[in-house]
């Protein structure tokens, strides 16, 4: 099974976690913290709101912290995320009104400090999602992510800029290599894994060659970053995107879907939420096309992922237990057993 099933806030501790610079940096935690709190403050009075209790810490992780905030007009949630992530605010910013439907409504931004205030968008697909029965909720949510990256393909230059990753295609043979040169691993796996190079290069090559454009990639679709309320879903948490391969999204999304109904093995929900999110790509290539596209990237997506992974635990100096399935190492070698 791969990695992703994994509980992904496992990333290790951090003895410095980045999250306490609340995108500030040169003065005290607590000054930080003081600035954090009266910035939301100011905001929430801008709003026209009053704050009716004590702000809570629901969330602290070393690469983003969130605050919520009980408002006259319900809850609001604060958001900080650590430099590594700091590109989630501005790609919110830049997308906001175009697809206000199915991104966090945010109230307010700071761009600068990577912090930003929304408004509670319900609950957790964890929480809803239980049975066979539940899985629409994917299928209604799958479709409106894919317009996004479709969308978003026409500002691949802008989002760069932002300083999302570039794990494209032509790139990820040159940074799967370095990534098996830095990390521990034994002499005959790092050769195994070096070894893959060709047969990842030759997946790229051939995935390349589809009228597929590369754009966003999520990374991290699973049922704790999509929030339903009212029959609206929202997609949360883009701090883990990158600019790739579009498809290769789905392999945590379905990865995680089946791992919460206890499904293991090929199974028709596989089918369902692939054809479901492939609708928009319609348009692009033939369905045989768009099938041979999708699973050539699901082959590769084992590797963005664990690209992705280390570059949140090297900017954060975070110290996984070894043991952790999401550990590099142990990515690394569920990269080899799935190529």
């Amino acid at each position: 099974m791969p990695a992703v099933a994994g509980l992904r806030a496992r990333r290790g501790a951090a003895p410095h976690g980045c999250v306490r610079d609340l995108g500030s940096r040169g003065s005290s935690v607590s000054a930080r913290l003081d600035a954090a709190d009266r910035w939301i403050r100011d905001r929430v009075a801008g709003l026209g709101l009053a704050i009716t209790g004590p702000i809570e810490q629901p969330h602290v992780q070393p690469w983003s912290t969130v605050l919520r905030i009980p408002t006259t007009d319900g809850d609001l949630y604060f958001k900080a995320s650590a430099p590594v992530q700091a590109f989630e605010v501005p790609l919110l910013a830049l997308f906001e009104d175009d697809f206000a439907d199915r991104l966090p409504e945010v109230l307010a931004y700071d761009v600068d400090r990577a912090w930003m205030l929304m408004r509670d968008a319900g609950v957790p697909l964890r929480e809803v999602v239980r049975t066979r029965q539940d899985v629409h909720h994917w299928l209604s949510t799958v479709p409106l992510y894919a317009e996004v990256q479709i969308a978003a393909a026409a500002r691949v230059r802008e989002l760069l800029d932002l300083g999302v990753p570039d794990l494209r295609l032509e790139r990820l043979p040159d940074e799967f290599g370095a990534l098996v040169a830095r990390t521990d691993l034994g002499a005959d796996e790092r050769a195994a894994l070096h070894g893959l190079r060709p047969r990842l290069t030759a997946l790229c090559d051939e995935l390349a060659q589809d009228r597929i454009p590369e754009t966003l990639q999520h990374n991290d679709l699973h049922y704790n970053n999509v929030l339903v309320r009212d029959g609206r879903h929202r997609i949360f948490d883009w701090g883990d995107s990158s600019i790739s391969h579009p498809f290769q999204t789905m392999r945590v999304t379905i990865t995680f879907l089946k791992w919460t109904l206890g499904i293991v093995g090929d199974d028709e929900i596989d089918r369902q939420v692939r054809d479901a999110y492939l609708e928009p790509w319609s348009g692009f290539e033939a369905r045989d096309a768009l099938l041979r596209s999708f699973d050539l990237a699901q082959m590769v997506a084992g590797v963005s992922d664990a690209l992705t992974e280390d570059r949140v635990v090297r900017a954060c100096g975070l110290q996984p237990d070894p043991a952790d399935r999401r550990a590099i190492p142990n990515m690394l070698r569920g990269v080899l057993e799935e190529l």
